[in-house]
């Protein structure tokens, strides 16, 4: 795009002159069609501005060097100079606005300059490249000059002084107004920079929030499922001591039965014996018919066949009494030592209601000594483990329960042959809230709840899964709690 259009009222008839004026020329109309067209390319119009303004001051030294040569008048050669210098400042300007702010108002500035060099040109070099002409051709200086005033407009003159003078006034304010833009810019940086600061600190505290938020969450759903545990010890142990009193008496009544029965089969065992010696009549007959009819022989065997099952029946009930406490430990509120498979068997038999349509459990159970632990919130995560063992099988299959010692931990593992976790969402299993249950029917904070008490004795829990194959779950608890022997 070419703004300043050369045509032959430019011309000086110095060859040399109109040359460098016409190159001038060019580079202005490359520089604005670069600026316009190519704002993201920085370096090349670097490059133009510095080209420009060096071949400016090269063509500037060259008509001084002229004027100098041909002893042009001393006031003329002044101004002449000083319209020089208000161009280079102008080009220094426009370069250093473009540095610092690339997208400013580029245009005001440009079209100044291109009208500043037409009248330049057309005014002050027309001025100097006639009396030069003048000289040349055998006059003097004096002379050239009393011609020149004496041929020139004298309105037209203090039009072109009064123009530069404007011209000079414009350049100034463009100085001072690109200072006050460059003042502004930086405060408005600096403010940005204040509001970044701000908004950073805004949005670190809004995370800050959202983290406590959800710790908070996460601790009053702990503290209910803790108190969901104190209510279940509570109970147990109520209905401990409740069903204690009858088991009780009727153990010992059991006992006495069991006794008395035994005395009487003793009896009716010696009238058996002596039936031989009863003699025919219709006595043995009728003694016969009563013993068949009630059928005796079975009685005296069934009997005790009954006495057995219910003491056996009263051992159940006590055992799951037994457990009931032992898996909620509704008075043990600190660490103890446990002997975890003691632990599993007793978290399994009161979950095992939820699991023995489903899966058949088979126990490896290892060697392994007791550890310091909080026993109820261990048997917790194995509780946890185990009904999401139960709930991954959809019709039947296995989990299996594996203790171990090793390097220094003890290895709990609960495996099933269930329907396994997807790859894609394995990473997030132990976040709170996040389920894979149907709504109402998990809350997502099973495995997180077990993650955070492994994490507070010191262990880890390690998952491994295959669709379609089943899911292991490893709690690895130290042997050794910082500051206890396990």
């Amino acid at each position: 795009m070419k703004v300043f259009a050369w045509n032959t009222w430019f011309e000086t008839g110095i060859e040399h002159i109109d040359a460098q004026h016409q190159k001038l020329v060019e580079m202005i109309n490359t520089l604005g069609t670069c600026e316009i067209e190519s704002q993201d390319d920085q370096i090349n119009l670097q490059n133009l501005y510095t080209t420009l303004f060096d071949y400016a001051h090269q063509h500037f030294a060259d008509e001084e060097k002229l004027m100098a040569e041909f002893a042009v008048d001393s006031g003329h050669t002044i101004k002449h100079r000083k319209e020089h210098a208000e161009f280079a400042r102008e080009v220094t300007l426009m370069a250093k606005t473009h540095s610092e702010n690339p997208r400013a108002d580029f245009e005001m500035l440009y079209r100044y300059l291109i009208s500043w060099l037409g009248f330049h040109i057309l005014g002050t070099d027309h001025a100097m490249t006639r009396q030069v002409m003048r000289i040349r051709s055998g006059m003097s200086p004096e002379d050239a000059l009393r011609q020149e005033l004496n041929s020139q407009d004298h309105g037209l003159s203090a039009m072109q002084d009064a123009l530069f003078n404007l011209y000079e006034v414009v350049t100034e304010q463009n100085k001072q107004l690109h200072q006050q833009n460059s003042a502004l810019e930086t405060q408005v940086n600096e403010r940005m920079q204040a509001l970044e600061v701000a908004n950073a600190y805004l949005l670190k505290n809004q995370q800050e929030l959202q983290v406590l938020n959800q710790q908070l969450k996460l601790a009053q759903n702990q503290v209910l499922q803790s108190e969901k545990m104190a209510a279940i010890g509570q109970l147990a142990a109520g209905v401990a001591h409740e069903i204690n009193n009858p088991i009780g008496f009727v153990s010992s009544n059991l006992g006495t039965l069991k006794t008395y029965t035994e005395r009487l089969l003793m009896v009716l065992n010696a009238y058996t014996q002596m039936e031989p010696l009863i003699p025919p009549g219709e006595e043995l007959a009728s003694l016969r018919a009563i013993k068949q009819t009630v059928e005796l022989d079975f009685l005296q065997q069934d009997v005790v066949d009954l006495l057995l099952e219910s003491r056996e029946g009263l051992d159940r009930v006590t055992k799951i009494i037994q457990d009931l406490k032992d898996f909620s430990h509704v008075n043990e509120a600190e660490w103890i030592d446990t002997d975890l498979n003691q632990g599993l068997d007793s978290t399994l038999n009161v979950v095992w209601n939820e699991v023995k349509y489903k899966a058949k459990i088979i126990k490896e159970y290892g060697d392994i000594p007791e550890i310091n632990c909080l026993a109820s919130q261990i048997n917790q995560v194995f509780l946890n483990l185990i009904v999401n063992a139960s709930h991954a099988i959809e019709e039947s299959g296995t989990i299996t329960l594996r203790t171990q010692l090793k390097d220094g931990f003890i290895v709990v593992e609960v495996a099933d042959s269930g329907m396994g976790i997807p790859p894609e969402i394995r990473h997030r299993i132990f976040e709170p809230f996040f389920t894979t249950k149907p709504i109402g029917k998990g809350t997502g904070l099973g495995l997180s709840l077990s993650y955070d008490i492994v994490k507070k004795h010191g262990g880890h829990i390690d998952v491994s899964s295959e669709p379609g194959v089943g899911t292991s779950f490893k709690v690895w608890l130290p042997l050794h709690r910082e500051g206890v022997l396990a």
